[in-house]
């Protein structure tokens, strides 16, 4: 019993190497690209093929295809990519995954050693980010293999058990063994964990390559269980792009089971190599290339199916509170919240601007008939900025490369200062149900509308320089803030006149004011979208949000 709990304990510490040498990958590779992953994907998906190698080349990288199908969920619950995008990245990363096993069949214990040592002394001595998130992945990847080479040393004593050759001899019913395999991955959550482990007990020869092979479909369906778990409260495009990576490896499962009736897959698979190791990497190989290559043609089909099997209307674009980014991090993370705050901006930033726009034209025609709308939308500004206060809490988790925080933190800065503005416009609509203004103060305001028309539209046009537009509205600011002054004084000038009542030079006066602050939180959010290349209403998605909400 003793030698039995030694073996267990001694297996299972392997297996917390082997997973965690994937998480220090799988964050690696999330610090060094970042908000990047978007623009990367969105550039290398333009075809069925590219998306493919796109999604086998990053699986490779952080040795997970859980890991990947988790950014495609997230990706598509937050309308970065599309469903018909995302099927081909989920048939590439099946290949991706591959090459864990197919590495660690290798005798690379030196090389995996060397990983290591690298990696730490990148990330232990190395202060440059970039070096130290390089140092993540190197020393990931050689803890994986350690942790692979622990498992291996631990459970060559079982040879020696009859119970365990038993047991292994219950896999060649293919229900039995499919289905064992699929529970334990989605145990473990890794079909690359699982197949290793299946590695390392072909080398007691106590389990034939046929009941491997079910063991491997199994495994490969018990993997899905990680991106149905980042769906859950997601939408439902999210879950269907679950539902579709579920679909392709049950389709794959039941075509190979039906097929190793009829022809020698495993002798064929026996015959690949000496090694059971290489085996049982080539059979993981094949089965995933060949499953790719008949499901192919079928890819827009499985989109059908999944949107068949999910009911419920096309997702419009998510709310921050329906972005599930925070409960799974890892890579993609920092391009869905980058994404999430970009629409919120664009939200608010709308918002902001119909009210603003509508408070002037109210006071300077005195018409009250649109003070119900702009109260509402003024709720709806401060109900936003309130959830992106929240989904900043729940976001402090995740860990974001430098820039992306500083960026976000930007993003913050800017919905700040929207919620101001918005509280500016309320404060201009409130003068409305006074007595009107006086001609000469109405012809005023209605020179400063015009500015904040012309300054709102920097924010829109793409094809300006960042730094022209920075200028372009540090001018107006400057502008305004000289022509306020002016209308004050001459508004003062006016009531020792007594060309204006009492009532309407305070009115005037404090409206000039919040008018004149308006400029100055333009100035800041005109600096912040500098700073980051932003523009709002970039993706020109705003209409799509607001009826989201």
């Amino acid at each position: 019993m003793g030698a039995i709990l030694e073996i267990i304990v001694s297996m299972l510490g392997g297996l917390a190497l082997f997973l965690y040498g994937m998480r220090m990958m799988s964050n690696g590779l999330e610090l060094t690209a970042g908000n990047s992953m978007k623009s990367i994907l969105e550039k290398l998906t333009s075809s069925r093929i590219v998306s493919i190698f796109v999604g086998a080349a990053v699986t490779a990288l952080v040795q997970s295809s859980s890991a990947t199908t988790v950014m495609l969920v997230s990706f598509v619950g937050s309308s970065i990519m599309s469903l018909e995008q995302a099927v081909w990245i989920i048939m590439g990363a099946n290949i991706g995954a591959t090459m864990t096993n197919m590495l660690t069949a290798l005798n690379i214990s030196m090389v995996a050693s060397m990983l290591a040592i690298i990696g730490v002394i990148a990330i232990v001595f190395i202060k440059k980010p970039k070096v130290t998130h390089i140092g993540f992945i190197l020393a990931g990847l050689g803890i994986l293999f350690i942790g692979m080479e622990l498992m291996s040393a631990a459970v060559l004593p079982l040879r020696e058990f009859e119970a365990f050759h038993n047991i292994m001899s219950t896999f060649t019913n293919p229900l039995i063994g499919v289905l064992f395999g699929a529970v334990f991955t989605a145990i473990i959550q890794s079909s690359s964990a699982s197949i290793g482990i299946l590695q390392s007990l072909s080398v007691t020869g106590a389990i034939s390559m046929n009941s491997s092979l079910y063991l491997i479909f199994g495994m490969n369906i018990g993997t899905c269980i990680t991106a149905a778990l980042a769906s859950i409260g997601a939408n439902s495009d999210a879950k269907r792009t679950a539902m579709i990576h579920f679909l392709f490896n049950v389709i794959s499962t039941v075509i190979f089971v039906v097929l190793i009736q009829f022809i020698p897959f495993a002798q064929w698979m026996q015959a690949s190599s000496l090694d059971p190791k290489v085996q049982i990497g080539n059979a993981n190989v094949v089965f995933k290339a060949v499953s790719v290559l008949m499901l192919f043609p079928f890819g827009n089909q499985l989109v059908k199916l999944s949107r068949l099997l999910i009911r419920g209307e096309e997702d419009k674009k998510p709310l921050l509170s329906e972005v599930g980014v925070d409960r799974f991090g890892g890579v993609g993370a920092s391009a869905v919240v980058v994404t999430s705050f970009e629409r919120a901006i664009d939200y608010m930033a709308q918002m902001v601007s119909d009210n603003l726009n509508l408070s002037l034209h109210a006071l300077i025609y005195h018409e009250e008939k649109h003070c119900e709308e702009l109260y509402e939308r003024e709720k709806k500004i401060n109900a936003c900025r309130k959830e992106i206060g929240d989904y900043m809490n729940r976001i402090s988790s995740l860990e974001l490369s430098e820039h992306d925080a500083e960026v976000v933190l930007s993003y913050f800065k800017i919905t700040t200062d929207l919620e101001r503005l918005g509280d500016h416009a309320k404060n201009l609509m409130g003068y409305v149900s006074d007595e009107p203004l006086n001609p000469e103060a109405t012809a005023e305001l209605t020179v400063l509308a015009s500015f904040f028309k012309d300054a709102i539209g920097c924010f829109y046009r793409q094809n300006m320089d960042e730094n022209e537009e920075y200028l372009h509205v540090e001018e107006i600011e400057r502008r305004v803030d000289r022509l306020t002054q002016s209308y004050q004084e001459e508004q003062l000038q006016r009531l020792k006149e007594k060309v204006c009542s009492p009532a309407q030079c305070v009115i005037y006066v404090n409206a000039l004011v919040d008018i004149e602050r308006v400029f100055d939180h333009l100035m800041n959010i005109v600096e912040e979208c500098r700073d980051h290349h932003y523009y709002l209403m970039g993706h020109g998605e705003v209409q799509e949000v607001a009826a989201a909400c």
